[in-house]
This record gives C-alpha cells, structure tokens and sequence, in this order.
C-alpha cells in the first residue's frame, strides 16, 4: 500500500498533508513513526485506572498528532474524549474511547500495510 491510498482509506486528503509536510518522504516517516508512539497505550492504562487527567493528557496528544499527520477521523474521536474528560470524567467516556480505539486500530492496520 501507497502512503496515498493510506489516506484514502481513512478518507483523508494527502494532498493538505503535503502542502503543510512539503514531503512526502517525511510524511511516510512520521506515519511509520506514528506506530511506536505510546500516547495509546497510556490512554488505555488511564481507562483501566479512570485517570481522568491521564486520559485527558493522552487523548490530547493524540488529537495534536492525529491532526498534524491528517488523520481526520482519529483526531476527531480523540477531540471528542479530550472534552469528555476535561474537567470532569463524563458519563460517555468509555464509548469515546472504544469510538478512539475503533479509528487507531483503522490507521495502525494500514500502517502495517505500507510498503
């Protein structure tokens, strides 16, 4: 798989991702790199634990990633669970968080797929 046909399959424009990225070398890199990043792993310990702070801090981060790398779909789920848990742990919580799981399991799968 193409880094183009990546982010056509979770419906986002590579395009914008390069006019800001310039290239698409490093594009293909920080994607690549996106796959060791810990911010998941430490959200899902913040769920087991109901750490609203490290759920919020975890799930910010991934926004700000998300966002920067194009992942549209992601970035707006992790939004979603960053306001859930700004101030206080809300009640749909945990359903933003399995909508969070659904889309990295989404990008990590077609990042394994990457050529």
């Amino acid at each position: 798989m193409t880094i183009e046909e990546l982010y056509a399959a979770i419906d986002s424009d590579y395009n914008e991702v390069l006019s800001r990225l310039i290239n698409a070398t490093l594009i293909v890199r920080l994607v690549k790199l996106y796959k060791n990043d810990a911010n998941y792993a430490s959200l899902c310990a913040g769920m087991e634990e109901r750490d609203r702070e490290k759920i919020f801090t975890a799930s910010h981060t991934i926004k700000g990633l998300a966002l920067n790398l194009g992942f549209k779909d992601l970035a707006a789920t992790a939004a979603e669970l960053c306001e859930a848990t700004r101030n206080s742990y809300a009640e749909n919580v945990p359903a933003l968080f399995e909508a969070v799981a659904g889309e990295q399991k989404k990008v990590m799968d077609l990042i394994d797929q990457l050529d």
